[in-house]
């Protein structure tokens, strides 16, 4: 649905409550997980009331807190995976203090087969709009019948669907042929916030490279194709260094797997890091990678676009959708001799791109305000026509 660029502050505010999947913890201060529906609350209140109900935090001692955090009125409740029933329970009861309180014109909830699911009920049982943003690929949440079954039921009850990347909308698409899939993209922060500036993350004399990817699966990002990719350019004579950012379970099993490969220098390895740091680190790059086996969409892809970097991307399915010619080189995923030669590629090409045009290209498409305003022509226009 196109931004029309209307007025929103002419209109009756509308109260939005947003369903995430997942969300930073309560009396968490380090705010990482979830910190992408976080953004987007804080960016919806230009337009309208927003609230956040997060109904999976099983940090809480209480069945349900209600604060402002970190600017944003948010409510959570208690959840224990072995709890099924009550946490059903729960989740019904403090809808039902929600509703009463924030009266929601809109539920916006997150992924199908996790908050989804809920919020389909909830839409229903209380007849209120549900907008769903679904960022879960189709490999993942489809891949067995109890999925694929959530996924439809969910589905069958929104008033609107969008997918975060044209390739989730096709393959969605093909699953579910006579229901309605839309592309909004992920909103992304302006690449204007920067921690130290004074902190140089390059290494002089050679080609710097930089990847963000979590290390939350050992393969889905590629990281066992990327680093013997590295190998194989250092040993034709590369002169160049791999930044890594990212934390998980398995970076040991990779910081290892350099060391094995003889390129421990040449890989560094950042862990976690706040976002004013990543885009500090990335900003100082001469180009971006992403080696994923599978990319729903590739939120790290858009954000380094913004910083107007060059990107060298696997045909993982979301990311490569979101490039083009102009951005990116594209290569064929789980190949680490595709990576080698694309790495190769870009090395040679890098200073040939138009960085302000990768910049602008990026802040069209991806920009968070932006994408906030198509997202509220959708709720106005559902809000209107459930009003009639």
């Amino acid at each position: 649905m196109a931004d029309t660029g209307k007025d929103y502050g002419e209109r009756r505010k509308l109260n939005i409550l947003i369903m995430p999947s997942w969300y930073f913890s309560y009396r968490r201060d380090n705010v990482t997980t979830g910190i992408f529906h976080y953004e987007q609350a804080v960016d919806f209140q230009k337009y309208c009331n927003v609230a956040v109900y997060y109904p999976f935090d099983r940090t809480l001692e209480e069945e349900m807190v209600r604060h402002e955090d970190r600017g944003v009125f948010t409510y959570r409740s208690q959840f224990h995976p072995k709890e099924r029933l009550r946490n059903r329970v729960r989740i019904f009861r403090s809808f039902r203090k929600i509703r009463k309180e924030f009266q929601p014109d809109i539920i916006f909830a997150h992924v199908a087969v996790e908050a989804g699911k809920y919020a389909a009920f909830l839409s229903r049982f209380y007849h209120i709009p549900l907008v769903l943003m679904e960022h879960s690929s189709t490999e993942v949440s489809l891949a067995g019948k109890v999925g694929y079954y959530i996924s439809k039921y969910v589905y069958e009850r929104c008033d609107y669907i969008a997918c975060c990347s044209e390739n989730l909308k096709n393959n969605l698409q093909q699953f579910f042929p006579k229901l309605q899939f839309d592309v909004v993209y992920n909103g992304i922060q302006p690449a204007d916030i920067v921690s130290d500036k004074s902190q140089n993350y390059r290494v002089e004399g050679v080609t710097n490279i930089v990847i963000v990817g979590l290390f939350y699966s050992i393969d889905i990002k590629g990281y066992q194709f990327l680093l013997p990719a590295m190998r194989q350019i250092l040993d034709k004579g590369c002169s160049a260094v791999l930044h890594i950012i990212g934390d998980g379970e398995y970076r040991e099993h990779y910081m290892q797997m350099a060391k094995e490969l003889g390129i421990e220098k040449e890989c560094i390895f950042y862990g976690d890091c706040p976002r004013d740091k990543v885009y500090e680190i990335v900003s100082q790059m001469d180009f971006f990678v992403s080696s994923s086996i599978l990319e729903c969409s590739g939120v790290s892809v858009q954000e380094a676009m913004l910083l107007g970097k060059p990107v060298l991307v696997t045909k993982s399915g979301g990311a490569n959708s979101l490039v083009t010619n102009d951005t990116a080189i594209v290569v064929d995923k789980g190949s680490t001799q595709a990576l080698a030669d694309g790495l190769e590629e870009m090395i040679r090409k890098y200073k040939e791109f138009d960085t302000a045009a990768i910049k602008e290209y990026a802040e069209n498409k991806f920009e968070i305000s932006h994408i906030s305003r198509q997202y509220m022509q959708i709720f106005y226009d559902l809000a209107c026509k459930d009003s009639k």
